[in-house]
């Protein structure tokens, strides 16, 4: 695994391979600095809106990447799947490639992550933008019309 970061001080890249081995993620080789990837190179993820979300319909999984000790706000249950990102290196597989699969978590940043990763596997994840927060402020919003 190669860290793509803004930042290279060392007391910053101790930190991540820190948090990144207690992920899993074993094989670390080093990190690039953001701002020097070619345009070219960069990919960005497909994301929705809490709003385009919420009115989706048919067949989809939800997946929940929060840890289950984590969780305040209840995600939508339908088509709902949890595995906490942590698990994602060894539960991926319980997932269905045919099925559009949505990330989520409690802001955004681990949906995200969780994408990136399972992109590298061939699947094709859709961030919910803002993530669980976004989508009680638009279930707040229905709610009271405001």
């Amino acid at each position: 695994m190669d860290f793509v970061t803004d930042d290279n001080s060392s007391e910053y890249l101790d930190n991540l391979q820190i948090s990144a081995k207690e992920l899993g993620f074993t094989e670390l080789s080093g990190y690039i600095l953001f701002e020097e990837i070619p345009n070219s190179e960069l990919r960005q993820s497909d994301t929705i809106s809490a709003k385009a979300f919420l009115n989706l319909e048919g067949d989809y999984t939800l997946l929940d990447v929060r840890h289950p000790s984590e969780i305040t706000r209840i995600a939508p249950k339908n088509n709902l799947k949890s595995i906490p990102f942590e698990d994602l290196p060894t539960s991926h597989q319980s997932l269905n490639n045919n099925k559009k699969i949505y990330t989520l978590c409690g802001s955004g940043n681990r949906g995200t992550a969780a994408a990136s990763y399972l992109e590298t596997l061939g699947f094709q994840p859709i961030i919910i933008e803002g993530g669980m927060k976004a989508i009680q402020d638009e279930d707040k919003y229905k709610a009271t019309g405001q």
